[in-house]
């Protein structure tokens, strides 16, 4: 009688075992599976910040070239505005020295 309680006994410690080393191996898995798929996750977020910022950068140079130009060009014209008065003013004085 002993000897079979004690063999049901291993047989019950051996499968206890067993399911708690298959039990293991199933949540090791899925958290393994859960790590990846976060690691994963961030590596394309943290891509789509990367991307998001280079934008913001690209779009805040493509302002600042067109601010400077519209500024050249203001300069331009504002150069053109007074070689034509200094013109203006030889003429004057060409005028006046003539008669």
């Amino acid at each position: 009688m002993m000897r079979k309680h004690y063999h049901a006994f291993c047989a019950f410690t051996h499968h206890h075992l067993q399911a708690k080393k298959w039990w293991r191996r199933v949540f090791n898995n899925f958290d393994r599976q859960q790590k990846q798929s976060t690691l994963k996750r961030w590596k394309e977020n943290a891509h789509v910040k990367q991307m998001f910022e280079h934008q913001q950068k690209q779009n805040g140079t493509s302002d600042e070239i067109t601010l400077k130009n519209k500024q050249i060009g203001e300069h331009e014209n504002s150069a053109a505005e007074g070689s034509k008065h200094v013109e203006d003013l030889q003429k004057m004085v060409v005028a006046k020295a003539h008669k």
